[in-house]
């Protein structure tokens, strides 16, 4: 057994006997897998930064700039695909148009939501980002069959599609009872006061983060530790 597996193991030793039990013969090998994909975010968020840093760039702003090669997009969009909370990509928005790498315009689909776009300062910046990361990327590759990187690539597609499906149902049983206003019943704190809001409507809350460029990549790792308990905790 690997090192790592042994990790994995005393991680999950309150609840691995039990999920054998009730017979889900996957899940050891599906939490193994997300210990690796947590030590891979760290090497990849890592030679990102490295090679990003050139350009004057970090992970967090090459993964706004490379959202937006296929054209302008609204901040909910990026986050959206990316799994990220809005308010995070927000604020990285706002840092790279300040520095005139995007631009927002009028978005004839929604009022309120502008679109962003890179500007050519931004389309520079992320070419030379993509130049360096093709390099690596060949580099990396060669010490790996490629037929390995292919069934790689589609096994994460898969878990990655998996995912929202159990969590949606998840949602759906935990949800709480309406009211007979159609409303979610108020939760009030032992004062009597009500509770958060944002509690109240079950949403993502936005953790405030560290300041500077640590602020996509905060929120980022906040929600990957959710969504994995939440898998590990099944």
């Amino acid at each position: 057994m690997s090192t790592l597996s042994r990790r994995q193991r005393a991680v999950n030793t309150d609840g691995a006997d039990a999920d054998a039990d009730a017979g889900a013969p996957g899940g050891e090998g599906l939490s193994e897998l997300v210990a690796l994909v947590f030590r891979l975010d760290g090497l990849l968020k890592a030679a990102g930064d490295a090679l990003a840093e050139p350009a004057g760039q970090t992970t967090a702003r090459w993964r706004v700039l490379g959202s937006l090669v296929n054209g302008p997009m609204t901040v909910a969009q990026i986050a959206a695909d990316w799994w990220l909370a809005r308010q995070s990509v927000q604020r990285v928005a706002d840092l790279l148009e300040h520095d005139g790498l995007v631009a927002y315009g009028e978005n004839p689909a929604h009022r309120r939501a502008y679109l962003v776009r890179l500007t050519p300062s931004g389309w520079a910046a992320l070419h030379r980002v993509r130049a360096a990361q093709r390099e690596w990327a060949n580099t990396v590759a060669g010490r790996i069959a490629t037929q390995d990187l292919q069934a790689a690539n589609d096994i994460l597609s898969r878990v990655i599609e998996a995912l929202p499906t159990v969590e949606d149902r998840r949602l759906a049983r935990r949800r709480p009872a309406r009211s007979s206003a159609g409303r979610p019943p108020v939760r009030r704190r032992e004062d009597g006061a009500p509770g958060d809001p944002q509690q109240q409507l079950g949403g993502r809350v936005d953790i405030e983060p560290a300041p500077g460029e640590q602020l996509i990549e905060g929120q980022e790792r906040g929600d990957e530790r959710e969504r994995v308990r939440r898998v590990l905790d099944r």
